[in-house]
């Protein structure tokens, strides 16, 4: 039995356009190998081999040189998962967390035990690939949920808000939908029309807008009296205190929904509180983009702000800029105040005049308004960021400035 290095040529195509097609291979030609060999044990070869008469038949050779490096993240992901940690996966599962959650809290620990840039990371000894996460994710569907030929799998339709917030039977029994799929699919569209005008799916859908309302509401109100959500530590925090505040006020429908609905359900993570945030941010952003671009309001200055979510006509730009920009107005005074200028920025007239014609040419190329902001006026603004502001923030204080076009 010869056991051989991953990266050797055994049962390999070679490495050229005929053989590998796609032109990329692992093999490294690698000479390290295990040979064992196994002698038969008859009384020809106790008389003649030593060793096997002491029983000792076996001759184990160790070629223990690779011509590849040991260590790196390539050669560490090669390693077989442990037990343990397909164990602790299935754990994962069974707490209704899906693939990608389960590698994402399972890389967590490890960055927290041992440290965030260790080569653990990379071991899939410890830290699993997805394909095998995945292998195991589709194991553990199969025995807790059946086979995927519609034992155990549902295989029709089912309305969201009416699963996630069941309504209450007051006549009749809950049906397709609602407690089981539809399966009916020549008349899927009409059934589903009707079920969206029943009582029941009214009844739901009110109950998850007004339950989603209440989970806005409680981060906006975190945010605007500048609470934190949650620590850093794994507890309840302010978010889930308010919660229960609004629970023992009276509110039944937030009392309900917690007490029976799934645990992916419940809206109450961080993970959701994040999306929210975001979208509450997205819808913000919208609302003073729209506001701004019909907002033409005066400055104590007589200089006037507008914005315009579209593309700027340039005539007009360029007519605004003349008159009000900050390009033309600095440029201007440098004019009326040359010598105070340059001495404040430690240079003279000559210098300033010879990195221009430098770099007139770049300037002009990158200019999106040339007519209106002069290779001059674009030298001097720069000069005049690098020395007011720090290294820092200058490049920020430059890109707003020329490609925002203040």
């Amino acid at each position: 039995k010869v056991f051989v290095c991953h990266h050797s040529l055994f049962q390999k195509k070679k490495k050229n356009v005929k053989d590998n097609l796609k032109g990329k291979s692992k093999t490294t030609k690698c000479p390290a190998k295990i040979d064992i060999t196994i002698k038969l044990t008859t009384k020809d070869t106790c008389k003649k081999d030593s060793y096997v008469k002491d029983g000792l038949p076996a001759i184990i050779v160790f070629t223990n040189v690779h011509n590849h490096t040991l260590i790196s993240g390539e050669a560490l992901s090669f390693l077989r998962p442990t037990e343990d940690v397909h164990c602790v996966f299935n754990g994962y599962f069974n707490s209704g967390l899906g693939i990608s959650e389960s590698i994402k809290i399972h890389e967590e620990k490890i960055e927290l035990k041992y440290g965030i840039n260790s080569t653990e990371l990379a071991n899939a000894h410890i830290n699993s690939k997805y394909r095998t996460v995945r292998y195991w994710y589709d194991e553990w569907k199969e025995i807790h949920l059946g086979p995927l030929d519609g034992n155990g799998v549902f295989q029709g339709g089912l309305c969201k808000h009416c699963v996630i917030f069941r309504p209450v039977v007051k006549r009749g029994l809950l049906g397709s939908f609602i407690v089981k799929e539809f399966t009916k699919y020549n008349d899927f569209h009409f059934h589903a029309k009707k079920h969206m005008q029943s009582d029941w799916h009214k009844q739901s859908v009110f109950q998850s807008t007004h339950f989603i309302e209440k989970i806005i509401e409680k981060n906006l109100f975190c945010a605007t009296h500048d609470i934190a959500i949650r620590g850093k530590s794994e507890n309840n925090g302010n978010f889930h205190d308010l919660l229960q505040f609004r629970i023992e006020a009276g509110d039944t429908v937030l009392s309900d929904h917690l007490k029976t609905c799934h645990g992916k359900a419940k809206y109450t993570s961080h993970r959701i509180q994040n999306e929210l945030i975001l979208l509450c941010g997205f819808i913000l952003r919208d609302k003073i983009v729209k506001e701004a671009a019909v907002t033409v309001a005066p400055t104590s200055a007589g200089r006037y702000f507008s914005s315009d979510v579209g593309r700027l006509d340039g005539h007009s730009a360029s007519d605004d800029r003349e008159k009000y920009g900050e390009f033309h107005t600095l440029f201007h005074q440098l004019l009326e105040q040359e010598e105070d200028f340059f001495s404040y920025m430690r240079m003279t007239k000559s210098t300033f005049y010879y990195i221009l014609e430098n770099i007139r040419e770049k300037i002009q190329k990158q200019s999106n308004f040339r007519r209106c902001i002069s290779p001059e006026e674009r030298l001097m603004v720069t000069l005049s960021f690098v020395s007011v502001f720090t290294i820092n923030n200058r490049n920020n204080a430059l890109i707003l400035n020329f490609k925002g076009g203040i």
